[in-house]
């Protein structure tokens, strides 16, 4: 008996229908009553297909609810959120013999999952120190490593006003006042250099050795011949550097 309902339920799900097992069984013999009986028995109750649909609807949202945590986790933080990092430092380093300088940053995004990270920002130094006057004057002074001077330098006037006949350039401690009635002990304290003739520009070089290490403001006049002592520039600029030998 029990090998006729294995072999009820193996026709069945081959998918023979319930009228051609039952035909088959009457024309070996079988009992109709018999085989309506071993029949019911061989179907799948109505429960074990509820149990079995019920299982397959819980195993699909256990599977579209993986699925979404992983979406949601590979997805970016919501559009407008925002990091709150700390302000990066206010100064930078000395510049290194390279021509680079660095300081201390942080960093927030993507790349980092939205967490503050520090790292060593790094910026290339000024190899140029630039002095602009109030009217045509456009000068330089070179090489540089930001403000920082040492060894020989050029300080060059790139541009002055037409009527220039020389330039003057004048090297002098912060702490001296540049005018025309300064005092005598400050006067000493003046290196000044002149180029009287543009026809190759109007430059000088000046040995940084020959002076402490220190701060000195660089002064640039143009002027011209005969040039009245009260007011002998055509044009005026000055900057700071820092002497580093």
């Amino acid at each position: 008996m029990a090998d006729v309902n294995h072999w009820i339920r193996d026709e069945l799900k081959k998918g023979r229908s319930p009228e051609e097992i039952k035909k088959s069984l009457i024309n070996s013999g079988w009992n109709p009553v018999l085989i309506d009986e071993l029949m019911s028995e061989a179907k799948p109750s109505k429960g074990f297909h509820f149990f079995r649909n019920k299982k397959v609807l819980i195993i699909s949202i256990l599977l579209v609810a993986i699925v979404g945590i992983f979406f949601i986790i590979g997805q970016s933080p919501k559009e407008g959120l925002k990091c709150s990092c700390p302000e990066p430092a206010w100064s930078w380093s000395k510049c290194t013999d390279e021509g680079i300088k660095t300081r201390a940053n942080y960093r927030c995004g993507p790349e980092t999952n939205y967490t503050c990270e520090s790292y060593n920002e790094e910026m290339e130094c000024l190899t140029e120190i630039k002095i602009k006057g109030s009217k045509e004057l456009k000068a330089v002074i070179t090489p540089s490593l930001d403000d920082v001077v040492k060894g020989t330098i050029k300080i060059e006037a790139l541009s002055v006003p037409e009527k220039t006949e020389a330039v003057v350039f004048i090297i002098f401690p912060l702490d001296v006042q540049l005018s025309k009635d300064m005092p005598e002990e400050d006067y000493a304290k003046l290196i000044k250099l002149t180029d009287d003739n543009g026809s190759d520009g109007w430059s000088v070089l000046f040995d940084t050795i020959t002076i402490k290490n220190g701060y000195y403001n660089v002064f640039v006049g143009p002027t011209y011949l005969d040039a009245p002592e009260e007011n002998p520039w055509t044009d005026a600029g000055m900057s700071q550097v820092i002497v580093e030998n």
